[in-house]
Parts: C-alpha cells; structure tokens; sequence
C-alpha cells in the first residue's frame, strides 16, 4: 500500500477514531459524576438515619425538645440527657440524631452546637469524627472558612484513618481557592489525587484541577 492510500485510510478512519475518542471521555465523566454522587449519597444516609428512631424518640423524651448543648456550659442540664459516662452510646445516639434533624432541616446553628457538643463530651471513633466533619460544613456552608479550616483540620490529625478524610483535605483544597490561595489549592488537590487516588474525592479534585488549566 503506498503513501497516498494511508492517507485515504486514515481520513475514513478519521470519523470512528474520533467517535472512540469522544465516547471514553464521555464515560470517564460519567463515572466521575457516579463517584460524586456515591459520596454525597453517603452523607445523606447519615443526615436520613435519625428517623429509623425518630418515633422512640418522640415518645421517650416527648418532653425534651429543647436542649440546651450550648458548649459555654459543658455540663449537661437538669432537663438535657443524663450520662452514664463519657461513651454512654444511649445519650450520644440521642444527640448525634437531634443534629442531624437539624442539619436536615437547615437548622444549623443548633445542629452545629449539637455535634460541638459531641465533640467536646464523647470519645467515639466514627461519631466524633463525623460531627467534627459536619461542624466543618456547616462553617463553611456560613462562610466561616477559618472554623471550617479547624474543623477539618481536627478531622484530619486525631482520626487520619476515617473514611472522611480524603474529602477532608479535598475541601481544605476549596477553602484556599474561596480565600484565592491558588497554589496552595493546588497543592492540596494534587496531595489528595496522590495519596488517595481511588477515593472520591480524588476524582473530585482531579476535575478541579483540569477546570484551573
């Protein structure tokens, strides 16, 4: 075959090779929104989870709506939820609950004291970890970045093993880019791609940083 007929086979080819071309991208990005929505699927069936004990609840503290949390007063109330100790699961399962009620009735402000409470009251291994996360959101969510940074922050150096800690960093990443800290944004996308590569949040930080080029 001489030089002219490759040239003719490559133009017919031209069209299918493209089309390839442009089917894999398309399901490369379908993937990534499928990974997107597998994390944020997961948050929500923290923020639904309260309502498997919403009833018992209800009916065992009809009278205890109004707890106070607030952590200028660490000590709990005489109406607030008594503690047997300091991982009495009954009382955190109560209070983590309530905040996600809260959250998912954008009640934040009460929902942010909730898990503050927890916080600063508990030594539970996913539960604490997790209300340091939501602090983290809801800060953010309020446009306070410096206590969303210290939320993270806790998250990510008393609990380097918890599932959320890649999105963790990832959001870090969204904090020095809201505050125009583009290197550092980038470094910290780059850090999350290199050291969890298959979470995510990688994924997330990967289509960030195509969309900075």
């Amino acid at each position: 075959m001489n030089f002219s007929n490759y040239i003719f086979l490559a133009i017919l080819l031209a069209p299918f090779i493209f089309a390839q071309s442009e089917t894999e991208d398309i399901l490369f990005l379908k993937i990534q929104e499928l990974e997107e929505e597998v994390a944020l699927l997961r948050s929500e069936i923290e923020t639904q989870s309260y309502q498997i004990k919403q009833l018992q609840d209800d009916l065992i503290h009809s009278n205890s709506d109004k707890h106070d949390f607030s952590v200028k007063n660490l000590a709990p109330a005489e109406d607030t939820f008594k503690f047997e100790g300091l991982n009495d699961e009954k009382s955190l399962d109560q209070i983590y609950n309530n905040a996600l009620a809260n959250l998912n009735k954008n009640n934040f402000s009460d929902s942010y004291l909730d898990f503050q409470y927890i916080v600063k009251n508990f030594d539970d291994q996913e539960k604490v970890p997790l209300s340091a996360f939501w602090m983290a959101e809801i800060s953010i969510n309020n446009k306070d970045l410096e206590d969303s940074l210290f939320n993270y922050l806790f998250l990510i150096t008393n609990y380097p093993e918890h599932w959320r800690v890649p999105l963790a960093h990832k959001k870090i990443g969204d904090i020095y880019l809201m505050q125009e800290k583009v290197t550092e944004a980038e470094s910290k996308y780059r850090f999350v791609i290199s050291e969890y590569p298959s979470s995510p949040a990688a994924s997330l930080a990967l289509q960030i940083l195509e969309n900075m080029e």
